[in-house]
């Protein structure tokens, strides 16, 4: 699979049919059912983790103590649930689901070896006890998933093992290295006597520094692209439920990319250079990454999802950067620009989503359970948002009244209509195979239809209890009106969506106790092209303003291949 760009496949829909079935499964309709209108409130669910100066958990706030804001803007705290209503390892609030992505741009071969066994270790008991659900990707232009969210604890773990001895890696920051080991080991860049003494002329000098700038400017447009590419894979994790966080593997993601090898070139060639006024400050100030390392932290808040970064240049004792890099010589001044900024820009992530850094150089196995365990102590806090959803992005904010404690959130959203929050359940169901069914629906398919053109028409239908949905009465009739939105993904990892449907199921009042017992289904066709796909429905309550997702895997064209039995 592949984030960061769109994929076109082609998927038709046909017209929906309508109908009501006896479905065993369903529950019998309560003695005295009631009805009543529906009212809709405007609420953002925030996790807030509150510690001591030390790091501990703070559980026994009470509601009093915090106060929340909405662009700045006191407001109404709707639902307060502080960890201690959830008993520690009870399971009700669920596993939570972490994203580990590998910084293939910035993340050495020899980091990797030594790092992510010991990662392996040290998640193996959170996967193997139920506390963590867990997904392996690699970062980059486009974020390539190694393992799903829906694998084993053994499928995970060998996808980690494979990632650990892979040196097959692209790595934009490593034209950096190349081009600063090709200056440094320039004939006649020094005397063999006195390092640093040079002795290129003017036009040599000037000749390396448009190497220089080439390399920097590639580093710049690879990295805005990496981050272009991890924003987009977090917005596929918005309609993924629970509790959610991204765990990014990384040494450090460079503010400014090319500013390291520009220097490099400045300290030990710009005396000699025709080029007496360049900075490498200056020229490297408008190449720097800060709007797309705002938009992925405000991507990843307006999913839910707190970013957590592995530190990995805490723990390497070598300055390489990439698989390029290896066995070739590198600055220490070069290694300390990328090594101060690269660290910040973790910080900085992890401060705006509700996350935080985690050394890589100490012990994994704390570090883990402490990611884990304060997801587990945090407090759900309900803020009232004045007006209906708008689709923007607000500020949000927490305080305690209790000094000494530090607090943690996301620090923006996007206040999402229910129709784009729709959307994002069935991209997280398709890609992610994530899916949250209150409403019991369930998918199946019908024969084929060979088309001409090559292309199947496959008939899938949604399946829904009557008695999981709201009715209200109008006139002679009980109402339900619904929503379902469609997706599909082929084997290639292309997404195509059909766009909302909608459509009213009307009961007679005087058959209304015996149908809440039964199912009502709507049917519909896809277009398609032979090949497994995977196909999710999100249907909504409009009245009651319940969802639901499921998904199906189809292999299309199946049916046609399949021998035909003797009669």
């Amino acid at each position: 699979m592949a984030f960061g760009r769109r994929a076109r496949l082609r998927l038709g829909l046909v017209v929906p049919l309508l109908c009501c079935a006896a479905d065993a499964r369903s529950q019998a309709p309560p003695p005295n059912p009631g009805f009543a209108g529906t009212a809709h409130v405007n609420v953002v669910n925030v996790e807030v983790v509150v510690t001591d100066r030390a790091g501990v958990p703070a559980t026994d706030l009470t509601r009093e103590e915090f106060a929340a804001f909405h662009d700045g803007r006191p407001v109404a705290i709707s639902n307060f649930v502080p960890p201690a209503a959830v008993p520690a390892g009870s399971g009700t609030r669920g596993p939570l689901s972490l994203f580990v992505v590998l910084d293939a741009d910035n993340l050495s071969i020899r980091t990797r070896k030594r790092l992510l066994g010991r990662l392996g270790e040290a998640l193996a008991p959170l996967l193997a006890d139920g506390r963590v659900r867990a997904m392996l990707a690699e970062g980059g232009p486009s974020v390539r998933v190694r393992e799903p969210l829906s694998g084993t604890t053994d499928t995970f773990l060998a996808a980690l093992g494979k990632a650990a001895s892979d040196i097959g890696i692209t790595s934009g920051g490593g034209t950096d290295e190349a081009t600063t080991a090709r200056v440094v080991e320039a004939r006649g860049a020094f005397s063999q006597g006195r390092a640093g003494t040079n002795t290129l002329d003017a036009s040599e000098a000037d000749a390396l520094l448009q190497e220089a700038r080439s390399a920097a400017q590639f580093s710049y447009e690879r990295a805005k692209a990496s981050l272009l590419g991890a924003a987009g894979f977090v917005d596929t994790l918005a309609g993924v439920p629970g509790r959610k966080a991204l765990l990014l593997v990384s040494e450090g993601i460079p503010m400014r990319p090319g500013e390291a090898v520009l220097r490099n070139w400045q300290t030990r060639y710009g005396a000699a250079s025709g080029s007496r006024m360049f900075s490498a400050e200056l020229e490297s100030a408008e190449a720097t990454v800060g709007p797309q390392i705002d938009e992925l932290a405000a991507r990843a808040s307006a999913a839910g999802v707190a970013i957590y970064c592995l530190d990995a240049g805490l723990d390497s004792r070598s300055t390489e950067r990439s698989a390029e890099a290896v066995g070739r010589p590198v600055s220490s001044s070069f290694a300390n620009v990328r090594e101060t900024s690269g660290r910040f820009v973790l910080q900085s992530l992890s401060a705006e989503t509700g996350g935080r850094s985690v050394p890589a150089s100490g012990d994994l196995d704390v570090a883990l359970a402490g990611v884990v365990d304060e997801a587990a102590h945090a407090y759900s806090v309900g803020i009232a948002i004045p007006g209906e959803p708008d689709g923007m992005r607000h500020t949000l904010g927490v305080e305690v009244a209790r000094p000494g404690v530090q607090v943690r959130l996301r620090r923006s959203y996007v206040d999402k209509t229910p129709d784009q929050r729709a959307v994002d359940r069935g991209v997280a169901a398709v890609l992610h195979g994530a899916t949250d069914n209150p409403l019991g629906i369930r998918l199946s398919g019908g024969t084929e239809i060979p088309q001409d053109d090559g292309t199947i028409v496959v008939p899938v239908s949604v399946h829904v209890p009557i008695g999981s949905l709201t009715l209200l009465p109008e006139g002679d009739v009980h109402a339900a009106h619904l929503s379902y939105w469609l997706a599909a993904r082929d084997a290639a990892g292309r997404i195509r969506q059909v766009p909302r449907q909608s459509f009213t199921m009307r009961i007679p009042n005087q058959k209304l106790l015996d149908m809440l017992g039964q199912g009502a289904s709507a049917s519909f066709q896809l277009v398609m092209r032979t090949g497994r796909h995977r196909v999710a429905a999100t249907l909504r309550d409009d009245l009651g303003g319940g969802a639901s997702t499921a998904t199906i895997e189809l292999d299309v064209g199946a049916q046609a291949a399949a021998p035909v039995e003797p009669h």
